[in-house]
């Protein structure tokens, strides 16, 4: 994904993905075909299975990415310190903790697919305030999003997995609960590789950089914000400028990206509002498994 960013497809990467692809095939077909399968596939016929995992996984995808390209921009393009950056972000961590301890308060209310929605629309939300923030002075806006993200992300995640297993007949609920954490760890994966490969990209796109900078400060100085403003004399008022226009293009490319990200979340709180069960449990409180 990174190599296609760059625009570094070849023969190399083609048949790294044509045998990447064959073999998810060929696994696939193997599982399905198997009594007691590695991976239980056939669980991905039931809807309420499958919108809680593709739940969990575009919570993380869209939170994981974020943040890795999100503290970039608070220390490159905001000049805040790795402490003042990490306190910017810390609203996410205290409504996610919140977020878990009224899930339950929520699930009994609303009922587990609308409760997951909710959480979804707060994540939507969230990333709408932080995409028109990166444009606004100060950083209160900023917070105020994250912390919204935060509580989204935190009532998703602590639903989705009672989800999933829940959906799963009983005698499956080990399978499922594997699933469960696949789904965390790919979402995680690709949020990162994903998204921050679209910042990348979109980034090269809009950054305009002199004729000659390439071959003054080398071919890859400007690739990332970190490389441009490595490699410029901030106090000479030509580099400076430059220096600007990096940091405006990766704003640019910030907001895109979050905007792509709200939309898939938009998206798969719509499909989890839909397809998962909301009728009310007796308790207030998720299933124990």
């Amino acid at each position: 994904i990174k190599q296609i960013a760059h625009g570094l497809f070849d023969t190399t990467l083609a048949i790294g993905l044509v045998l990447g692809l064959v073999s998810g095939v060929l696994f696939v077909r193997r599982q399905m075909s198997m009594e007691h399968p590695l991976l239980d596939l056939s669980l991905f016929r039931i809807p309420a299975f499958t919108g809680a995992v593709l739940g969990s996984a575009a919570s993380v995808f869209a939170l994981v990415g974020l943040v890795y390209f999100f503290s970039q921009y608070l220390q490159l393009v905001r000049g805040l310190s790795p402490l003042a950056a990490g306190l910017v972000e810390m609203p996410a961590t205290v409504t996610g903790i919140l977020a878990a301890l009224a899930a339950s308060r929520v699930l009994a209310r609303l009922g587990r697919g609308h409760a997951i929605g909710f959480g979804g629309a707060f994540m939507t939300l969230g990333l709408g305030m932080v995409a028109v923030a990166a444009s606004v002075s100060g950083v209160i806006m900023i917070m105020v999003g994250v912390g919204v993200l935060g509580f989204g992300a935190g009532m998703a995640s602590t639903l989705t997995t009672d989800a999933i297993v829940s959906a799963a007949p009983r005698e499956r609920s080990g399978a499922a609960s594997a699933i469960s954490e696949t789904a965390y760890q790919l979402g995680a994966a690709f949020g990162i590789a994903i998204l921050g490969s679209m910042q990348s990209a979109l980034y090269r796109w809009f950054v305009a950089l002199p004729a000659d900078f390439d071959q003054v400060h080398g071919s890859t100085a400007g690739d990332s914000l970190s490389g441009t403003l490595g490699v410029l004399d901030l106090a000479n008022p030509a580099d400076a400028a430059v220096a600007e226009a990096a940091k405006t293009a990766f704003t640019h490319a910030m907001q895109i990206t979050t905007v792509f990200a709200l939309v898939l979340i938009a998206a798969s709180a719509a499909v989890v509002w839909r397809v998962i069960p909301s009728s009310r449990p007796d308790r207030g409180t998720p299933r124990d498994h």
